[in-house]
């Protein structure tokens, strides 16, 4: 049953970060997740649908929804515009795509996973990793992982791994109703 798998994907994340699982119940709206807090970046974990490529049916799935926060009013067109020319080559790699929540105007970063294979050591290390991409874009370097080249006022700009992290629980209504397919 999904509902089980996802909790064991949860437990795994929870027991990998040492903070003690609850059980998941749905909320209001009848969707499952929890969050983590990975340094300063909010990281969302949902049941949703997964829908394979090449036109199977959906099946059960993994949602990784990662905060990247208000694009710079002064640049929105332009960044906007590179973020979906970066969707059309993430994308046809099968991988994570960004999105705005209509309700708050800020940029996400979303993969979604079959529940049926992912672990949640993948969960934990991807999220950590597009965390680490959402930091990055906060401070305005964003690198490449190890690129240790300089930044515009001449410092070097690795982008440095978080903590492990911390798991919020339960985010019951914290995502929009959008968010889900």
């Amino acid at each position: 049953m999904a509902t089980e798998r996802f909790q064991q994907v949860y437990e795994t994340v929870c027991n990998s970060l040492g903070t003690q699982p609850c059980t998941l119940e749905p909320d209001a709206s009848g969707q499952v997740g929890f969050g983590l807090k990975l340094g300063q970046v909010q990281v969302h974990v949902a049941a949703t649908r997964w829908v394979p490529p090449g036109g199977e049916l959906p099946t059960d799935g993994l949602l990784l929804l990662v905060e990247f926060g208000a694009a710079d009013p002064a640049n929105e067109c332009d960044i906007l515009g590179e973020l979906l020319d970066a969707n059309l080559l993430l994308a046809a790699a099968g991988g994570p795509v960004f999105s705005r929540n209509p309700v708050d105007g800020k940029l996400m970063l979303q993969q979604v996973f079959p529940l049926a294979t992912i672990t949640g050591e993948r969960v934990q290390a991807t999220a950590q990793q597009l965390a680490l991409m959402a930091q990055a874009w906060r401070d305005g370097r964003l690198t490449a992982p190890g690129d240790t080249s300089a930044a515009e006022d001449g410092s070097a700009s690795p982008v440095a791994k978080p903590s492990l992290g911390t798991v919020t629980g339960p985010v019951p209504g914290h995502l929009p109703s959008s968010a889900y397919a």
